[in-house]
This record gives structure tokens, C-alpha cells and sequence, in this order.
């Protein structure tokens, strides 16, 4: 069995400002990363997201998740800052082109990248930021919620502890709508109706 070159790798809040303050990633390069990280999303719905910002959207994007669902992505104005100088006119988004990114942005930050290590990353830092799991559970879109407790069992420090929490504390009141998350862990069922549809045929 072949080992997935991706699957224990966790981006967490250091090594995403690791990336965007490099001097030699593109501010493209640094957005994609950034809404990665925020939005946990997986690279395919990282790739919806791409496609529905490059047609304008600004407020919020309708993904198909795993399974068929689909769910709301949430965009913060801070995330789009990034995406300002993009020429979209010559800027191609699908699935290999971000993995063709990732592979450049390699070589750029002298380690490996993975889309799924900062949906790893987020939920790994909520938990060091003490959010409930069922809100991760949320903002993941797990159905099941032992599956998000296994993306929050491999929990890294930074070297320094105080500074990686203050930018969570910052970062997560910021681009985390709580407010949302908690409606949703009170209101599971009610709301996974509302906002999580089944689309049939889909596995």
C-alpha cells in the first residue's frame, strides 16, 4: 500500500505565518493558503471557493463538500485583500493548478505543503484554543464527530506558545464567525437540514 505523501502533514498557525510573511510567495499564493487554513476547507472545495471569488463573489460561497453535501463557506474582506492584483483574465483554477501551486510554493518555503494540512492545522489549533470540538465538527463539516476528534489527537506547540495563541485569539474572533458555530452546535440537527444537503446519487 502506497503511504499518502500529505496525510500527517499539519499546518498550523506558525507555519501559515511562516508562508505569508515570506517575501517570495505571491500575495495568490499567500490568499490560497490563508483561506485554506480559515475555511478547513479540502482541496477540491478550496477550488469551488477559487472559482466563485475569481467570478466575484465577496460574501459567502455554496461548496459541495464529501458525500454531496454542500455547505456555506463564509469569505472575510481580509482574505480577499490578498487576491486584489490577481490578473484573473490569465489565472486557469482547477484542481492541478492549485496542486502545481503547492508544489511551487514547496521549493519557495523550504517545506513540504499539503490543502488538508491546514484543514489538520485549524482544527488542531482550536482545540489549543479550547473551542468545542462540536464546533470544529462544523466548521470541518464532519459527519461524524469522532473523525474530527482524530484531526485534533496530533496537537504540536509552537516554540512559542504565547505568540502562536495571541494570533489565534486575534485571528479565529476575527475570521471565525463563534456566533454562527455555536447556533450550529446547539442546533445540529435543525441546521444540517438548513444548511447540509444530501444530493442524491452522490456517494
Amino acid at each position: 500500500m502506497v503511504k499518502n505523501r500529505n496525510e500527517n502533514i499539519i499546518h498550523q498557525m506558525d507555519d501559515l505565518q511562516k508562508i505569508i510573511t515570506n517575501k517570495n510567495v505571491s500575495d495568490y499564493e499567500k490568499g490560497i493558503c490563508n483561506l485554506a487554513y480559515w475555511t478547513g476547507a479540502r482541496l477540491a472545495e478550496v477550488v469551488q471557493i477559487m472559482i466563485a471569488i475569481k467570478a466575484g463573489e465577496k460574501e459567502a460561497v455554496l461548496v459541495k463538500g464529501k458525500g454531496g453535501i454542500i455547505y456555506k463557506a463564509i469569505l472575510k474582506d481580509e482574505w480577499l485583500t490578498y487576491f486584489e492584483s490577481v490578473d484573473w483574465d490569465n489565472t486557469y483554477i482547477n484542481y492541478q493548478s492549485i496542486r502545481k501551486m503547492i508544489y511551487r510554493l514547496e521549493d519557495k518555503v523550504g517545506f513540504k505543503v499539503s490543502m488538508h494540512g491546514f484543514r489538520r492545522g485549524i482544527a488542531s489549533d482550536c482545540r489549543l484554543f479550547r473551542i468545542p470540538t462540536e464546533m470544529v465538527q462544523n466548521l470541518l463539516n464532519h459527519a461524524n464527530l469522532k473523525t474530527t476528534q482524530l484531526y485534533q489527537k496530533k496537537v504540536s506547540r509552537s516554540n512559542d506558545v504565547r505568540e502562536i495563541y495571541s494570533m489565534l485569539e486575534n485571528g479565529i474572533n476575527k475570521n471565525l464567525d463563534l456566533d454562527y458555530y455555536k447556533k450550529l452546535s446547539f442546533q445540529l440537527k435543525e441546521e444540517n437540514r438548513i444548511l447540509k444537503i444530501k444530493i442524491g446519487g452522490d456517494k
